[in-house]
């Protein structure tokens, strides 16, 4: 089957041309910048930052005074956070370095005293009746042995 020659003949229509460039630079003062800046400034930054978390944890939706109470939450937890962090920190890192070594090393003179539980001196801290601490002194000379059996095979 062959199509009518009407159809064949007409070529199809013109695609429509982008826009031409302006002819004359957007800028005519001596001190425009060779290409426009693309970083945004440091306010719209942060404000976009802001609505960041605001959409994220749900402050945008909240009124004037239940943003003024989250905030104030958050505020007292971080702060209490940070003191924490800053006070409790380095003794921690520096108890798990000496468990570190002592491990890795093997020399006890880097634990200290106070790094080591003392299961023997539970008096005071419970109330309990003579065949309680019986048993409590049985499970510690039982601790205690094995300890000693532990050392004596290490040395050896």
């Amino acid at each position: 089957m062959t199509l009518p020659s009407w159809l064949t003949r007409h070529p199809p229509p013109p695609r429509p041309r982008p826009p031409s460039p302006p002819s004359a630079p957007l800028y005519t003062h001596s001190y425009a910048p060779a290409h426009p800046t693309t970083r945004p400034r440091k306010k719209s930054w942060l404000q976009r930052k802001l609505f960041l978390f605001e959409v994220t944890f749900c402050p945008y939706v909240m009124t004037p005074s239940e943003k003024w109470a989250f905030y104030t939450f958050l505020f007292l937890f971080l702060g209490l956070f940070a003191a924490a962090v800053a006070l409790y920190l380095p003794q921690h890192m520096q108890t798990v370095a000496r468990r570190a070594y002592f491990y890795l090393v093997g020399d006890d003179s880097v634990i200290r005293e106070v790094d080591v539980l003392d299961y023997l001196d539970m008096r005071g801290s419970a109330e309990l009746s003579g065949s309680d601490w019986d048993a409590v002194n049985g499970a510690a000379a039982a601790i205690s042995l094995g300890q000693e059996e532990l050392k004596s095979y290490m040395q050896s």
